[in-house]
């Protein structure tokens, strides 16, 4: 936001104070310095019906009055970058192991289903369906938290933390380094993805992912790949006692 929206939002805090330089914060006698959230914002309705009515149009008035993002500026929430990450490592590591090489990073759950796969436990074609859509999944997942919403940020991350139970199930059948190096990655970015969850810059900059079409989708496939990682879990936990 700049100063002069910064000050728009003043305009209908109660704390707010006139002086030599114009509207100021009366808490702080301070410009405003908040990025898109004051956390000392006190609404005064009667400013904002005043002025608002004066100034906005309807759609305008609803976003400066929750002090949300302004219009066309939602900004990436922080670490959603990584979410395009796993999906991109998962995909390289998909190409590679059918040219029999092992890469670092990849997703549990895929390795685990390509393997069932191969030895014709399930369905070839359903297999690599899934496969592909378990990546493209945190793709869409990036996709999205880099426009501000929260949903999605929180829905990937569990998804990612059954992935990461996965590994560790795989991690206790066959004792590998790779495997060791992929669980450790998996928990220490999902202690980051966490961190960065609760902090003050995600709270200020999240954005709510409304019901639509787009969100039903997503929930969804969100609901089909939870689904399927628990039937994983399950039967990579089943193998690991011997059935």
């Amino acid at each position: 936001m700049d100063l002069k929206e910064k000050i728009d939002v003043c305009l209908t805090c109660k704390n707010r104070k006139h002086d030599n330089s114009g509207v100021v914060c009366g808490l702080t006698g301070e410009k405003p310095a908040f990025q898109y959230h004051c956390f000392d914002y006190d609404k005064d309705e009667e400013a904002v019906a005043r002025v608002g009515n004066n100034r906005r149009t309807r759609k305008e008035k609803e976003v400066w009055e929750n002090r949300s993002l302004p219009i066309g500026e939602s900004q990436p929430l922080p670490g959603s970058s990584w979410f395009r990450t796993i999906g991109a490592l998962s995909i390289i590591n998909v190409v590679l192991s059918f040219l029999g090489v092992v890469f670092l990073f990849g997703l549990g759950s895929t390795q685990y289903l390509q393997c069932l796969a191969e030895w014709g436990l399930i369905s070839k074609v359903s297999g690599y369906i899934v496969v592909v859509a378990i990546p493209m999944f945190f793709l869409w997942t990036w996709m999205l938290t880099s426009r501000g919403y929260i949903y999605p940020y929180i829905v990937g991350l569990c998804i990612y933390g059954l992935d990461a139970l996965i590994s560790v199930i795989l991690l206790s059948i066959g004792f590998d380094i790779t495997l060791i190096i992929d669980v450790i990655f998996h928990f220490v970015l999902l202690i980051y993805l966490i961190v960065k969850l609760s902090s003050r810059a995600t709270r200020e900059l999240k954005v709510p992912f409304e019901w639509g079409a787009h969100k039903v989708v997503y929930t969804i496939m969100t609901a089909l790949l939870a689904l399927v990682m628990i039937v994983t879990l399950f039967s990579t936990a089943f193998i690991d006692m011997g059935y």
